[in-house]
């Protein structure tokens, strides 16, 4: 179990994002990108009309059968052979029209891309969201003095303002960064075995083309080995948590006692100490930041892809970059929260 599935751990619970990386979700994919793929083969001559529209009545009633899914995968190390073939089969006159001149990393990846661009609609607006709210705050709070602080120590007053800026800037930084980073990675994968599109010919970009404008998606080069635009983008998510990190660890410092340049409502209680209200959702960023720190590293190994294509690397990235988007989607979520829950910034019974 994940921590953003575990209800005791409840604070790190990520319902909305976890739904788009759900086996339901991907089954829809899965199915989406074939039909893209039939759709476009018979664009191009590839399918004939009488086998696409077979296929197309077949997916009323069709239902995979997940279980043999879950068992080919253990002998495959992948489910898309085992769902390709329950889609041909139910499928029948129309199983020409079914995986063309495709292979399954095609097909997950491309769906992984579906995933992620439903994913990314959310972490813009939560990012935006939270942009916002520290612009509000700073608005609100900004001239109160705070003693500002180096390696840990007393240094000279400054303003709530420098402190709220310094939180907000690589937050809208981020902010301008995500298009272009989002263009990266959500993107149509179509490769086929080897990754040379050789299959459909001189239209072999026309395809994908075609693909991607019924998908939502970009059409852009084979990326099977490429793996610079997932690589760009957890770097994004890294460094979008990391920032979010620096809020938490600095409102948990601010809110210290002894410090008390900071009133935060709804602190979180403690089993041993009832006068206690600890920064739960502060300390909750610092450890998402951490967190996304050790899942980064393992992102950057899973971007060395053998020949063409990995078996190694390519699980490797599946098991981690999922992970990473909700590390970030909930880090989001939990800033919003605990901005909205800011009371005080300054000393107490000084007004701002």
């Amino acid at each position: 179990m994940t921590p953003f599935a575990d209800p005791l751990t409840a604070i790190f619970e990520e319902q909305e994002l976890s739904a788009h990386f759900s086996t339901a979700a991907a089954l829809t994919d899965f199915t989406a990108v074939e039909w893209a793929i039939a759709e476009a083969g018979e664009a191009f001559g590839a399918v004939s009309p009488a086998a696409r529209r077979a296929f197309e009545a077949s997916l009323t009633g069709f239902s995979p059968d997940i279980g043999a899914m879950r068992a080919a995968s253990v002998r495959d190390g992948l489910s898309v052979p085992e769902f390709v073939a329950q889609l041909k089969a139910a499928a029948g006159d129309g199983a020409p029209a079914v995986h063309v001149h495709s292979t399954s990393q095609d097909v997950m990846d491309t769906a992984t891309a579906m995933a992620l661009s439903r994913c990314n609609a959310e972490i813009e607006l939560r990012l935006a969201a939270v942009t916002e709210q520290l612009v509000d705050l700073a608005a609100e709070f900004g001239e109160a003095r705070l003693m500002g602080r180096t390696r840990m120590q007393a240094a000279l007053p400054v303003r709530a303002r420098q402190r709220i800026v310094a939180w907000a800037l690589p937050l809208a930084r981020q902010r301008d960064r995500f298009g272009a980073v989002r263009e990266g990675v959500e993107c149509v994968s179509l490769g086929g075995a080897v990754g040379d599109r050789a299959g459909w010919g001189a239209e072999a970009d026309a395809v994908a083309a075609h693909m991607a404008s019924r998908l939502g998606l970009h059409a852009a080069p084979v990326w099977h080995t490429a793996r610079d635009g997932v690589l760009t983008y957890g770097g994004w998510l890294a460094t979008t948590s990391a920032a979010l990190g620096k809020i938490g660890t600095d409102v948990s410092l601010m809110a210290l006692q002894g410090i008390d340049e900071m009133k935060v409502a709804g602190g979180g209680g403690s089993s041993a100490m009832p006068h206690k209200a600890n920064p739960v959702a502060a300390e909750a960023l610092t450890t998402l930041a951490q967190y996304q720190a050790g899942l980064s590293a393992s992102l950057v190994a899973s971007g060395v892809h053998e020949m063409e294509r990995s078996g190694v690397s390519w699980m490797l990235e599946r098991m981690v970059l999922p992970q990473m988007v909700l590390a970030t989607g909930r880090g989001l979520a939990l800033a919003h929260m605990l901005l909205q829950q800011v009371e005080r910034i300054g000393a107490a019974g000084e007004g701002s």
